[in-house]
């Protein structure tokens, strides 16, 4: 199945049809093609063009020579990708990271054009951090289980060995998690371990995360055997990262081609787009990103001239 491309240069994958039985056809089987990839070729002869005529090409020589066999059809991978991020709707955590992830640059375009591309990632904070997590404080509950020094609380119940409750931290079916921590009183010394600590005055902090590699903490074992205390925090890969890091594309050297459907302008520097970007994010809690890899497309565009020669 096919729909036209987002800059309308030529037809797009849109999906793949089905045997009579539901089974896969060789298209979809072979592994080659991919959601997305842009018909470049049917019988050897190009179908890409500026302002839809690939697109009639490519339908004109469907209805010539669509019923013959054999039909020799090639693909290449897009140039362009289109990224919507968005904060979390879950009401039980939110995603940590946002914009200022994203580590842009500029470099001039083979037209001479100043472009803003992706260089690379910060870290953000963990959820841990963001929640005011410190070191030192005594981890006392995973989803309602007294661990460490919060089984003092609840007389009798089993308390979890620190292997168990790592087990756990690092397990992705239990997520979302919710944690609770105490911190000992102010007057009290917070490095000597669960012996030291009232659970009835201690400070207590809850955060909760959707997946482990968004905590940013590590723990050990307290001074005391039986505490579970917080050894390190540190940053995480966040959202923007994730999304753009999830999948098999990379999109370094990438550049920014437009934001919510707005081009960006060759005179536009990246501390311009980054501005607009975390600007659109704090309004509105969402923004859309079409990234552009500038070579795949001058290669693709190189077709529509042997097309036309």
């Amino acid at each position: 199945r096919s729909l036209i491309a987002m800059d309308d240069f030529s037809i797009a994958v849109n999906g793949f049809s089905k045997g009579e039985t539901g089974q896969l056809l060789e298209a979809e089987k072979s592994g080659q093609i991919a959601i997305n990839d842009l018909l470049s070729h049917i019988n050897g002869k190009p179908v890409c063009g500026e302002n839809g005529s690939g697109r009639e090409r490519a339908l004109s020589m469907f209805e010539s020579v669509g019923e013959i066999r054999p039909l020799s059809l090639s693909f290449v991978k897009p140039y362009l990708s289109l990224h919507i991020f968005e904060k979390s709707t879950n009401t039980v955590a939110d995603s940590p990271g946002g914009p200022k992830e994203l580590v842009l640059g500029e470099r001039k375009s083979s037209t001479g054009f100043n472009k803003v591309v992706l260089k690379g990632f910060d870290l953000t904070d963990g959820v841990a951090e963001i929640g005011g997590i410190f070191i030192g404080d005594h981890l006392v509950f995973m989803n309602g289980m007294p661990v460490g020094a919060g089984c003092l609380l609840m007389e009798g119940t089993p308390r979890p060995e620190l292997k168990e409750v790592l087990n756990r931290l690092k397990d992705s079916t239990l997520y979302p998690m919710g944690l609770t921590f105490a911190r000992p009183a102010k007057d009290t010394n917070r490095w000597n371990g669960a012996s030291s600590i009232d659970i009835d005055t201690a400070e207590t902090f809850c955060i909760t995360a959707n997946t482990p590699d968004q905590l940013g903490i590590e723990i050990g074992l307290g001074r005391d055997k039986d505490s579970i205390v917080v050894n390190n925090v540190f940053a995480v890969k966040g959202q923007y990262q994730e999304k753009l890091t999830s999948g098999e594309s990379s999109y370094l050297g990438h550049a920014i081609e437009s934001i919510d459907g707005q081009v960006v302008p060759s005179y536009t520097s990246a501390s311009m787009v980054s501005q607009v970007i975390e600007k659109k994010w704090s309004d509105s809690g969402r923004v859309e990103i079409l990234f552009c890899d500038d070579e795949g497309r001058e290669w693709v565009r190189k077709l529509s001239k042997e097309s036309s020669e």
